[in-house]
C-alpha cells in the first residue's frame, strides 16, 4: 500500500461511534485470531472493548479517500511514559509496512507529549518479544501466567517491555 494512501489520527476513544468501535473490534478480533492455538477465544466484545478503551485515545490508521480503518492501537499517557496496547493491522493488510508506520506514529506522539519511553506488555510465544525488539524495545519483566489467563488453553510468559524516547 502506497505510503500517501494512509492517514494516521489520534481520537479520544469517547469520541468514537458505534460504527467504528464495532469495526475495531471487528479488527482487533481478527488480528489476534491468529494465535488461536493458544487464545481460542475473540480477543475482545464490544461491551469489553468499550470498558477497555474509556479514557483512554487510539490511533487510527486510515485509508483514503474511504477512510477505512485498517490498523490501531489503544495509548494511554500517564506522567512519563506512554503505554500502548492492542495494537492491531488488519489481516488483509499485514505485511505491507502498516505496522511500523503505526508504531512511528506512536514514537512521535509521545515525543510530541515530551514522555520518556514507551510501555507495553505482550506475550512471548506469539513472537511479538522479537517484532518489538527489532523496534527498539527492551524487555524489562517477565511474568509466567497459568493456562486460563485470558482464556488460554497453556502456560505462557507476558513480557512488560520499553523503548526510550
Amino acid at each position: 500500500m502506497p505510503e500517501e494512501n494512509v492517514q494516521i489520527r489520534v481520537y479520544a476513544a469517547d469520541a468514537l461511534d458505534e460504527k467504528s468501535i464495532r469495526r475495531l473490534v471487528s479488527l482487533v478480533n481478527g488480528a489476534y485470531s491468529r494465535h488461536r492455538w493458544l487464545f481460542p477465544e475473540d480477543r475482545t466484545s464490544y461491551r469489553e472493548f468499550c470498558e477497555e478503551i474509556a479514557g483512554k485515545e487510539l490511533v487510527l490508521l486510515l485509508t483514503e479517500p474511504a477512510m477505512e480503518i485498517v490498523g490501531t492501537a489503544l495509548i494511554q499517557p500517564d506522567e512519563h511514559s506512554l503505554y500502548l496496547g492492542m495494537a492491531a493491522i488488519d489481516l488483509t493488510r499485514q505485511g505491507q509496512g502498516l505496522g511500523a508506520r503505526l508504531m512511528k506514529a506512536v514514537e512521535e506522539i509521545a515525543r510530541q507529549r515530551n514522555l520518556a519511553k514507551i510501555k507495553l506488555i505482550t506475550v512471548r510465544e506469539l513472537g511479538n518479544v522479537e517484532y518489538y525488539r527489532q523496534k527498539g524495545f527492551q524487555v524489562v519483566s517477565e511474568q509466567r501466567q497459568p493456562a486460563g489467563t485470558w482464556g488460554a488453553v497453556g502456560p505462557y510468559w507476558l513480557a512488560t517491555m520499553e523503548k526510550k524516547i
